[in-house]
């Protein structure tokens, strides 16, 4: 009897757990980045407001700007980032550690955050990335990154920007087609063909039949951003991300599309 109720009791106390992170995971409206085009004349402060739309659409779900979250707060990145790269020194610049910080966030950790920001160049295209970064030097500094300024963006392998229609060098931020409820996510792009849901056969991969109650949302989330994580026997590493990736997946999805699908699938 005593043993029966250690159970129940553990498992309230895990539902209530669960149920507590789906209310801490935020509730944002998705909406498509701004269109722009980068060429020879695109000023830092353009690429700068460019970037503050793009941040408010794929990165606050995590990082505010002065209260403690899941991540850092930003609101001073742009002042520290010149502190980074004085420590670092040999021409090591602001820009540099932007950079390196986003398509490297694993070699930047700060104390008491876990590695769990995926490679922003995974989820953004490269003239994306170019106006995110020129914002955040506005967060405690001045923005300096122009429209032309690639070669660190390649240097860190975080893409390599081309062919604006001005001949600048810089890549124009596309329009993102908003994406519907997660059972249309599923089948737009293409979960459907690789996964069952309903049944234990699996096909081109594992089954996810009662996948919430294998993995929690937390995990759920992390598959789907890091899919070469953890490898299914049998699997080989990069089909689900070349798969998805393909489809625009990390571009188009925002935070409250995450959540969303992740409940869903959690639900399963």
């Amino acid at each position: 009897m005593k043993n029966i109720l250690n159970i129940a009791l553990f498992t309230l106390l895990v539902s209530v757990a669960y149920t507590g992170v789906a209310q801490i995971l935020p509730q944002l409206e998705g909406k498509a980045p701004p269109k722009v085009e980068f060429g020879a004349n695109t000023s830092p402060e353009d690429l700068a407001v460019a970037g503050g739309e793009i941040f408010e659409t794929n990165c606050t779900q995590c990082h505010a700007m002065s209260e403690d979250g899941r991540c850092p707060p930003l609101g001073n990145i742009g002042a520290l980032a010149h502190d980074r790269a004085r420590e670092r020194g040999n021409s090591f610049t602001d820009v540099d550690y932007l950079v390196e910080a986003m398509c490297k966030p694993g070699d930047y950790l700060v104390e008491g955050y876990g590695n769990i920001m995926p490679a922003q160049q995974r989820s953004m295209k490269p003239g994306q990335l170019q106006a995110v970064v020129a914002y955040l030097q506005t967060l405690g500094g001045d923005a300096t990154l122009a429209g032309t300024d690639t070669e660190v963006f390649e240097r860190f392998d975080c893409g390599a920007a081309s062919g604006g229609d001005g001949g600048g060098g810089g890549a124009a931020v596309a329009e993102v087609k908003p994406v519907g409820e997660p059972s249309e996510v599923w089948t737009e792009f293409g979960c459907d063909g690789c996964h069952a849901l309903d049944t234990d056969e699996a096909k081109t991969g594992p089954t996810l039949k009662g996948i919430g109650s294998r993995m929690d949302k937390w995990e759920i989330l992390d598959a789907l951003l890091n899919p070469d994580a953890v490898i299914a026997e049998g699997d080989d590493a990069g089909v689900m991300e070349g798969a998805i990736a393909s489809r625009d997946f990390y571009s188009r999805m925002s935070g409250k599309d995450y959540k969303a699908f992740v409940d869903w699938l959690s639900a399963k």
